[in-house]
């Protein structure tokens, strides 16, 4: 592959110093990325590895696969749903011998380092995709803040930086902003934005011609009112039903963990019902009668799944079928109506027929596009169009109707959505479940660069860094969120003579205006971006506490993960859930609050009025409350607390120097043994009033009679 002029330019500079490469999607970034790489090649050995970082899981095989191809070097990629929570010290250190360039997502790395099986001096090369992520308290952030710059002002070594980024601000801004957000993600990456001439990308890279398409706001329902008032009565009936029942948790004699785990549990399905089932019925509407009512099987199908999985559920089953029973009550009284309004059932044509005379206006606008090939007739015979939506379900609906319409310009037609969304890749049946989900999107993806499937409907899964240059027609079916979904999403349409679309009903001009906005944000980032001004920000203020042993370090914000995780390992019946209980109050010890306030305060020369203090209810399987520092900030302090427990378990014992659980023979439990229960109790007892000060608290697991404390791995 040869590299163009501006990729040679920006590559030189990436060898000279750390860089934010910003380009528009299409003009070939992570082929810098790779050039970077094979310069570098000769610095790569047993003690020296470039790591490539992403967003997404839809990215990371991509990425890899592409660093293979074009650079020969060992490559491997990592993420959750590989299992790598349980690799060791020695299955790392191997990893990281046999491999030269290891591409992960981000997450999987943070905690990587921080358990001490890789080190960030050891890199030569840190690339990070979609770098425009590191905010907040996002891991890019973290990997920097807490490892990088630490390194950096210490005098260790540090990799070169390498940031890729299409859209350096989520939202429409004005200069003065942007300039803010531009030299912020300078400052947390340690390099400086870079990007090339207009006019020289232009030489290169196709643009797609965009434009706004108009649809009527007529329904093809006529009962929007009547369905309406069923689905706020419905959520009523649901809230009552949730608020009745936490009332009885709240009131029962369960401790507070179970408390508190029974309340996740039920909080968690109230929203499922409420915003899974009856938000997803609220956006079929928009579609029509044709896809409420080829989609009700679908619906069924996922509050029947809910239901089955008895493991999950920690309140009274009953309660949640009763929710179960409301919702399917009032979603069938909705096909009811929609039905009986419609006379969808008494329809003879044909199906294409019954598509278009029971669809919403919106429908009926896509399916003009599809069959024109954009807007008007396109002089491209070879059409490749994606669809983006903002639901899984709509994806499904979309694809099947667009299926069901035998379209001469549609080959086949295919969707995608997020593997990960909703799911908990922990659990061994939902890990398997994503892993399915990724090899069917991967070959969905496949067969649409062969062109052997030209019309994707997808959400955003899509959006962000895939690669799919034979793409030539992008509708945004639902109007783009953000400035960054609307500069990622056209970013799919590359290829010379593409297409743009953006569907907005009439007299919508509120979308109409923010569209405009985005025009002009763009170009004023280009023109920022050429600029070498210098803007003066303030670092956000963190929180600098952390747990360190001989060879891990962790924030507050992984003390917190590495608590659950290690609840889990807690070996307890089908019925249980071990969850810790939290509790934030404010605080007004002068002493502490001086001895453990933030540095902002110290340099201001203030005393903040209060500070807030935060414990922790083990369960009952680890029964001690412990509480953490005084912080300015109750998430502060909430990890403060976590971060006392990793140590108490450290130092007992149960976490080994990488602050990995350690590896123990299981004790079989007699669940029905009186003993047991006497000895929770009396744990309990003993624990429940007692006070807990910041000085170390004699809570010892190992202690514990193995029939109430036990862990395996």
């Amino acid at each position: 592959m040869q590299a163009r002029p501006y990729q040679e330019e920006l590559l030189e500079k990436a060898k000279e110093k750390n860089i934010i490469v910003y380009l528009g999607t299409g003009s070939g970034k992570t082929f810098i990325a790779v050039m970077l790489i094979k310069h570098m090649r000769d610095l790569l050995g047993r003690s020296k590895k470039v790591v490539f970082l992403v967003n997404n899981v839809a990215l990371l095989e991509q990425q890899a696969q592409v660093i293979r191809d074009c650079t020969g070097l060992n490559t491997a990629s990592y993420c959750g749903a590989d299992g790598v929570d349980h690799w060791d010290k020695e299955k790392w250190g191997k990893e990281v011998q046999e491999q030269s360039v290891m591409v992960f997502i981000h997450q999987v790395f943070l905690d990587a380092v921080a358990h001490g099986f890789i080190s960030i001096s050891n890199l030569a090369l840190l690339v990070m995709d979609e770098c425009h992520h590191a905010v907040k308290n996002h891991p890019y952030s973290k990997i920097m803040t807490d490892w990088y710059h630490p390194a950096k002002k210490k005098g260790r070594a540090v990799p070169k930086v390498l940031g890729l980024s299409a859209s350096i601000v989520v939202k429409a801004v004005k200069t003065e902003e942007f300039r803010k957000e531009k030299a912020k993600l300078e400052m947390m990456l340690d390099a400086v934005v870079e990007t090339a001439d207009g006019i020289s990308i232009d030489l290169f890279v196709n643009s797609a011609r965009e434009k706004i398409l108009h649809y009527s706001a007529s329904s093809s329902l006529g009962c929007e009112e009547e369905v309406g008032k069923v689905i706020v009565s419905a959520r009523k009936e649901l809230w009552e039903v949730k608020e009745n029942e936490l009332s009885a948790i709240m009131k029962s004699g369960a401790d507070v963990n179970s408390k508190t785990t029974s309340a996740d549990s039920l909080r968690k399905d109230f929203k499922f019902f409420v915003n899974n089932i009856f938000g997803s019925i609220g956006a079929l509407l928009e579609l029509g009668v044709y896809s409420l009512v080829s989609m009700e099987g679908s619906l069924e199908e996922d509050i029947k799944s809910k239901c089955e999985r008895s493991d999950t559920i920690w309140y009274r089953e009953e309660v949640r079928d009763m929710m179960a029973d409301i919702t399917k009550k009032n979603f069938r009284s909705i096909i009811r109506i929609a039905i009986a309004k419609s006379q969808i059932l008494r329809f003879s044509g044909s199906e294409k027929e019954k598509i278009l005379k029971f669809s919403g206006s919106k429908v009926l606008k896509l399916i003009e596009i599809i069959e024109n090939k954009g807007f008007g007739q396109s002089e491209e015979m070879d059409m490749r169009c994606i669809v983006f939506v903002e639901r899984k379900l709509i994806s499904l609906a979309l694809h099947y109707l667009i299926w069901k319409l035998k379209l001469a310009t549609v080959v086949d037609v295919g969707y995608c959505y997020s593997a990960n969304a909703n799911r908990n890749v922990k659990d061994p049946r939902e890990a398997e479940e994503v892993n399915k989900e990724k090899h069917r999107m991967k070959e969905t993806l496949r067969k649409f660069r062969i062109g052997a499937v030209n019309v994707l409907v997808s959400t955003s899964v899509v959006e962000e860094g895939i690669d799919v240059p034979s793409c030539n027609l992008v509708v945004k079916f639902d109007f783009p969120q953000t400035f960054r979904s609307y500069i990622q999403s056209k970013g799919r349409a590359r290829k010379k003579g593409s297409q743009y679309i953006l569907l907005v009903e009439e007299g919508d001009s509120d979308k109409e205006a923010r569209y405009k906005e985005w025009l002009g944000v763009y170009k004023m980032s280009m023109r920022e971006c050429h600029s070498r001004m210098k803007v003066q920000v303030e670092q956000d203020e963190r929180d600098g506490e952390f747990y360190c042993t001989s060879e891990a370090r962790v924030s507050g914000i992984q003390a917190m993960v590495l608590l659950y995780r290690y609840l889990q390992k807690i070996p307890v019946d089908r019925f249980t859930r071990l969850t810790p209980a939290w509790t934030i109050q404010m605080s007004d010890n002068e002493d502490q609050i001086r001895r453990n306030q933030s540095q902002l305060f110290v340099g201001m020369g203030l005393l903040p009025p209060h500070g807030y203090l935060a414990r922790v209810q083990l369960p009952h399987k680890t029964p001690r409350k412990v509480e953490g520092k005084v912080k300015v900030r109750k998430e502060w302090a909430k990890r403060s607390a976590a971060l006392e427990v990793i140590r108490l378990l450290h130092e007992k014992g149960e976490l080994d120097d990488s602050l990995k659980v350690k590896k123990k023979e299981a004790v079989v439990v007699d669940e029905d043994s009186q003993d047991e229960d006497d000895a929770i109790k009396k744990v309990q007892e003993e624990t429940a009033d007692s006070s807990v000060t910041n000085s170390h608290p004699s809570w010892t697991p190992s202690h514990a009679p193995l029939s109430t404390f036990t862990l395996w791995n």
